[in-house]
């Protein structure tokens, strides 16, 4: 086993920890607002300031820290370039959508430029060409068709030969007049904003029930309740969802570090289409040139995270001047099964709760669309994207599409889950006293699986190892001492809690089975 794995500190994202975050306050009572509004990331931020201008009584209800979760742990490229996308969507929606979406896309650019001005926010923005490049000489054909497609819709796309990196490539799309940014102190300038107009942004708040009434909605909390004419579930899944996003939306996670490097950064940001896939993107700050590089996708709960840290080390290394690596750790999102975002409402049924899910790892720009594109909805204004990003349309399978239908991806999910039972047998008290500092094991207690976890001091940990959220068996993420859900994405901490949605509810205690079992 490695000992190499991030310490608490620097499992936090690069964005994360070196932002001293404002202070927002805490629930305590009840609280009646025009609009709730689940998640305090880009969308649930950026919807309470243009809500709270349009003059709704607003509140943001954040179960962790505001910026902190999915936007925070982004690479924050702000594109519309996203990767091997628009060939794709040509085929299967037809050139209008497809069109529609980079229009959509490269208005998000510029809108978020704008924003950042007139709010002067000092988030290390930058303008840089995207590229999506491969080493694989038999995908320069894939290449090429893209950036002739993407020309043809109207997006700044060539194809290129050269590529600013220190390695051969086969060449690249390169769309021009792109940016990248820190994403967390964004924002927390959009949550002052929307306060400074009398939004309320609460931290710790997880949103554990939301019922709804008539015209009225009541969320409910541990430290009070929130009634709402309107509500918005802007958490990476649904974490209430009447939709069945589940099924048309798959969990996939990224590994990401960042390097102290030396020597000239290239002017550029990238990602590969190859197998592994590789993004990169350097950032300078305080006189140091830091270096993002992420690893390719995978199914969360199923993956050997250390070695998938070390994959990455090795390639670093390998390529680039690296003095130190002082970050890592991982990400997630949710996949669209037809490649385009779910946003609007909850169902056809729904008349005043409102989603958006599924920006398939482009967060930023597809984000900022879903904030607009909801505040409109709620405003009752019409959105020119909104028919792009429907929420309620019947999902198109596509071979290019993260798994070629909901059938196929529900089904994996079971496969994963049913691979991981396979392997355990039942495991005596003193196997699981075996167990070394950051090592874990799911085994069978009496009929019940029990996710059992020692911590780096040398505690035993146990809880179930039966998601909160539909009961999908956890996998153990090594690097991180999280337990995760492979069909849904959701992720607890050694102890239960819950770190990521869409489960609500923590993993229930099986500490004092352990402990008695333990006994002599």
């Amino acid at each position: 086993m490695s000992t190499d794995r991030p310490d608490e500190a620097s499992r936090a994202s690069l964005w994360v920890a070196s932002t001293a975050p404002p202070s927002y306050e805490r629930l305590a009572g009840d609280l009646e607002v025009d609009v709730a509004i689940i998640g305090g990331g880009i969308v649930g931020v950026t919807a309470a300031q243009l809500l709270q201008r349009a003059g709704r009584r607003v509140a943001v209800l954040e179960a962790l820290r505001v910026g902190a979760q999915a936007t925070g742990g982004s690479t924050a490229k702000v594109t519309s370039q996203h990767a091997l996308i628009y060939r794709s969507l040509v085929d299967t929606f037809g050139a209008t959508t497809a069109r529609r979406y980079g229009e959509a896309n490269e208005w998000a650019l510029r809108d978020i430029l704008e924003r950042i001005e007139a709010m002067g926010v000092h988030c290390s923005l930058e303008r840089f060409p995207a590229y999506t490049f491969s080493i694989d000489e038999g995908r320069r054909d894939d290449l090429e068709q893209e950036a002739e497609v993407a020309a043809r819709l109207g997006l700044p796309a060539r194809y290129v030969t050269e590529v600013p990196l220190p390695f051969a490539t086969a060449g690249a799309v390169v769309f021009d007049g792109q940016a990248q940014f820190d994403p967390v102190p964004y924002v927390h300038a959009l949550a002052n904003s929307a306060r400074a107009d009398g939004a309320r942004i609460f931290e710790d708040a997880r949103v554990t029930d939301l019922e709804e009434r008539g015209e009225r909605s009541v969320l409910t909390t541990e430290h009070g309740t929130v009634t709402a004419r309107d509500v918005i579930v802007a958490t990476a899944l649904p974490c209430f969802d009447d939709g069945s996003y589940y099924r048309h939306a798959q969990p996939g996670a990224h590994l990401v570090i960042a390097a102290r490097v030396e020597g000239d950064r290239p002017d550029g940001m990238f990602i590969s289409i190859d197998d592994p896939t590789r993004s990169l993107r350097w950032v300078e700050r305080d006189g140091v040139t830091w270096m993002l590089l992420v690893g390719p996708r995978f199914a969360p709960g199923d993956h050997d995270t250390t070695e998938g840290f070390a994959d990455l080390d090795r390639f670093a290394r390998e390529h680039f001047d690296v003095r130190s690596i002082d970050y890592r750790w991982w990400n997630e999102d949710y996949y669209p099964v037809d490649l385009l975002p779910y946003v609007g409402r909850m169902n056809k049924d729904t008349a005043h709760t409102y989603v958006a899910t599924g920006f398939g790892g482009w967060g930023i720009t597809n984000g900022h669309i879903a904030a607009h594109i909801l505040a409109d909805a709620i405003l009752g204004q019409p959105n020119e994207w909104a028919a792009v990003f429907d929420s309620t349309r019947e999902s198109k399978e596509t071979d290019s599409s993260p798994l070629a239908s909901a059938g196929r991806m529900i089904s994996a999910g079971v496969s994963t889950v049913r691979y991981a039972a396979a392997r355990l047998v039942p495991v005596s008290a003193g196997d699981v006293e075996a167990l070394q500092p950051g090592e874990a094991d799911v085994i069978d207690l009496d009929g019940e699986r029990v996710a059992v976890a020692r911590d780096r001091e040398g505690a035993l940990h146990a809880v179930s190892a039966l998601c909160s959220h539909m009961g999908c068996e956890l996998g153990w993420n090594e690097s991180m001492e999280t337990w995760d859900c492979p069909c849904h994405g959701s992720c607890f901490d050694i102890d239960g809690g819950v770190l990521r949605g869409p489960a609500v509810q923590p993993l229930e205690s099986k500490q004092s089975a352990i402990d008695q079992r333990a006994r002599p």
